[in-house]
């Protein structure tokens, strides 16, 4: 999405997207007036104030907090993760001592690269789901790509705000965990059929740059901070 003509835009937030060791391979980022896109570093060991404005290749495959997920599939009692759709849900999740992820892109984005990293899982999945139409059927499609890597129905579980549209709504309203409204996959995929055609999917992003862009010339943020 871009801004109107004279208006430039801040940047407020910055996503963090790690390999299995923990290394950045890209930011996703959030812009005001409201945009999104993304950056890395080419170069960070030589040139670590420098980055690329567009989607590295591969960029499908990795999700949000990727290596707390696989750090959880390795303990012997597993624990539950969540899976939002977004990274401030993420965080408004994780900032309360559980397991949370998010694909990048916007609603209908998750693919099945990253549906991959939960092959294998033993434990509770929560699909986190926006109370809007885009947001139940985005849940839908994180399910179904779940389900197609071995992760059985009965083990997700679909969570819905309370109040508001998103997790961050409910947890700001001061409802905590146990407050969510739950609902099965089941439940869900009534839900969506009932619902009228689809639109395409809104992701609300500008262009790819083709631009290198230093980082010194933008706001300092914190890495996952402020939320918008």
């Amino acid at each position: 999405m871009l801004p109107r003509s004279g208006e430039s835009r801040r940047l407020i937030a910055a996503y963090s997207y790690r390999n299995s060791r923990g290394i950045e391979q890209f930011q996703h980022v959030r812009y005001e007036p409201k945009g999104f896109g993304y950056r890395y570093r080419p170069d960070p060991a030589a040139r670590p104030h420098v980055w690329v404005a567009r989607k590295p290749v591969g960029a499908e495959a990795y999700l949000y907090h990727l290596p707390e997920l696989l750090a959880a599939k390795r303990l012997r009692r597993p624990r539950r993760i969540w899976l939002t759709e977004g990274e401030k849900d993420a965080d408004s999740v994780a900032a309360l001592g559980e397991v949370a992820t998010s694909h990048h892109g916007g609603a209908g984005k998750f693919t099945p690269e990253q549906a991959e990293h939960f092959r294998g899982w033993r434990g509770w999945l929560i699909v986190a789901a926006d109370s809007d139409p885009t947001g139940a059927r985005c849940a839908l499609l994180r399910a179904d790509l779940l389900i197609g890597v071995g992760i059985r129905e009965n083990r997700i579980r679909v969570a819905r705000a309370a109040v508001g549209n998103d997790v961050s709504d409910h947890l700001q309203a001061g409802l905590g965990i146990r407050d969510f409204r739950g609902q099965s996959v089941a439940e869900l995929r009534a839900e969506v059929a009932a619902l009228p055609p689809a639109v395409p999917w809104d992701d609300g992003y500008a262009p790819d740059a083709e631009s290198v862009e230093n980082i010194e010339n933008w706001t300092p943020i914190i890495q996952g901070a402020p939320h918008a």
